[in-house]
């Protein structure tokens, strides 16, 4: 991913969404958004997420990633 961070892999997302145990009317925040993966997983299964992150350029690229507003289950 570059600036110093790692991108973690998909089955270590699902062991920490499966932990987070999210669910349609639950608000999420994440800290360090990265490539914005786990932010998309997440929220598609939550009612709402908001994800930060740090580094400017990571943050513009995750923009591309994670609409905007994601679908509902």
């Amino acid at each position: 991913m570059g600036y110093e961070q790692t991108i973690s892999q998909p089955y270590l997302v699902a062991f920490m969404t499966q932990a987070l145990d999210p669910d349609p009317a639950h608000r999420v925040l994440e800290i360090a958004t990265g490539s914005g993966y786990q932010a998309a997983v997440v929220g598609t299964l939550a009612k709402e997420g908001c994800t930060v992150e740090t580094v400017p350029a990571l943050a513009e690229r995750a923009r591309d990633f994670v609409p905007a507003r994601l679908p509902q289950r």
